[in-house]
């Protein structure tokens, strides 16, 4: 069996609780956004893209502590589940089912100290379950219908719908329901947004041609950033990573892989009909391990 030993890896993004945001977003990768936090040498947690979109921050002045201080107040705190060495692959697909997280730290515990000895990659640990999916289509795991939106609907509005689905990426879809591009937590984390988080400031018209441009913060008229459409910060089709229904899901797995994301969309004549995430996959197999385990 497939233990947590074989799919450490042990380069991963660190950070430490005095640190800023802003400097965990320039050691992280713009697709996952995560990072593992210290407190000095003593492990703290890992923080990722989901918990910093539901808070109003200054990347430039936020430290993560400050983060961790809110998400403990909110009853929903940083801390993740931790693997040992010697965790099974069904146990670490249902961790990352009910986690919502892209790494699972592997903890050896010298008494009440914790070492990190690297952490296990959500990719690494779906495509060692390629085996047990070679004939499975993956429009039989994946989420049917795809929710989407339409590239002038609202930054709060899409982050609300978010929430609501636990989902990280939405395809955005034209007047003729064909696919216009997507837009993810990472989007949202890269763009100027997350530096206006709530009341911001707006480039004057007179100043620029781009209302959305990001020069001129500080001067300006007020306005709430969550209500900027979309359509300037989400990636347009076809820098979507996208598959047709019927591929099998070991293809699908490496192609997320290879583009560095969570999910595809579902392409069927150039039209969303589902989305296929790294958490369906853990999900599907965590509800019939017993199953698949029982045909090897």
């Amino acid at each position: 069996m497939i233990t947590a030993k074989d799919l450490l890896s042990t380069k991963y993004a660190k950070i430490d609780v005095k640190d800023t945001i802003s400097k965990m977003l320039g050691k992280t990768k713009e697709a996952t956004y995560y990072a593992v936090v210290f407190d000095g040498e003593k492990y703290v947690g890992v923080i990722g893209k989901r918990f910093l979109i539901t808070a109003r921050i200054n990347p430039e002045q936020m430290k993560v502590n400050n983060i961790l201080k809110r998400r403990h107040k909110a009853k929903t705190p940083l801390f993740v589940p931790e693997l040992s060495l010697d965790t099974e692959l069904p146990e670490i697909c249902r961790l990352f089912a009910t986690a919502d997280v892209h790494v699972l730290p592997v903890i050896e515990k010298r008494g009440k100290a914790k070492r990190v000895l690297g952490v296990v990659d959500a990719h690494e640990a779906a495509g060692a379950l390629g085996k047990f999916y070679a004939r499975v289509p993956a429009s039989e795991v994946a989420t049917m219908p795809a929710v989407v939106v339409h590239p002038n609907i609202e930054l709060g509005y899409v982050i609300k719908i978010m929430g609501l689905k636990h989902i990280d990426r939405l395809p955005v879809v034209d007047e003729n329901n064909k696919i216009a591009g997507i837009l993810s937590l990472a989007d949202i984390l890269g763009s100027h947004h997350l530096r206006i988080r709530g009341k911001g400031q707006r480039t004057p018209r007179a100043a620029g041609h781009n209302e959305w441009a990001e020069p001129g913060y500080e001067s300006g008229e007020k306005i709430d950033s969550l209500r900027a459409p979309i359509n300037s910060i989400m990636t347009r089709f076809p820098m979507v990573s996208c598959i047709k229904p019927e591929t099998p899901i070991p293809e699908a797995i490496k192609q997320m892989e290879k583009d560095d994301v969570a999910s595809v969309v579902l392409l069927e004549d150039d039209e969303p009909a589902g989305i296929l995430t790294l958490r369906d996959i853990f999900t599907h197999f965590t509800k019939n391990a017993e199953k698949f385990l029982a045909g090897m």
